[in-house]
């Protein structure tokens, strides 16, 4: 079981990351993005290292061998430029819940046909496909809100977080079982 400590700790990190998600959403998501390019970088240049450092020559190691050149490639885009990742990724979420809400429009179509319930589905699945295209066509608004959001979750679970540890002290019975009932 942690100690409250590095439960506090943990959750001061937490609400941490949470403001600088709030204050600098297009930097902090730049530098996730950057993170991880990097971390998978390392995975394919491994990859190569550990082919050309094999004595022994495959297919199968040959083919993971190309495919991770292809990684090693690819993972210089979010490394060297990550904000062209940042400008394609929210039109491309964007495109995939449009998607979505068509895929629902037409249910909704066949739930009229079927069942005769289908206004809260259309409008709902109308909505979807109205988010979509909002999210494509402002792609960098909707990123900036969404990275907010997800800071202020984080915040807001970071506090709930010290508080519980703050104010939960366990009861221990005389059998030695913890009583989790009471939140003195």
């Amino acid at each position: 079981m942690k100690s409250k400590a590095s439960k506090i700790i943990s959750k001061v990190v937490l609400a941490a990351v949470g403001v600088l998600l709030v204050l600098h959403p297009t930097s902090a998501l730049e530098g996730l993005i950057r993170f991880l390019g990097i971390a998978i970088l390392l995975i394919g240049l491994f990859g190569i290292i550990s082919y050309v450092a094999s004595p022994v020559k495959g297919i199968i190691s040959t083919l993971l061998f190309i495919l991770s050149i292809i990684v090693t490639l690819l993972a210089i885009i979010p490394v060297a430029s990550p904000s062209i990742i940042v400008a394609i990724f929210p039109i491309a979420v964007g495109i995939a819940i449009a998607i979505s809400g068509i895929g629902n429009f037409i249910e909704a179509i066949s739930l009229k046909r079927i069942l005769g319930v289908w206004f809260v589905p259309m409008l709902l699945s109308i909505l979807t496909i109205a988010a979509g295209f909002v999210i494509m066509t402002n792609p960098f608004s909707t990123t900036e809100l969404l990275v907010r959001v997800i800071g202020t979750v984080l915040i807001f679970t970071a506090v709930v977080g010290m508080f519980n540890a703050v104010s939960y002290k366990p009861q221990i019975k005389s059998n030695g079982v913890v009583d989790i009932s009471n939140m003195n």
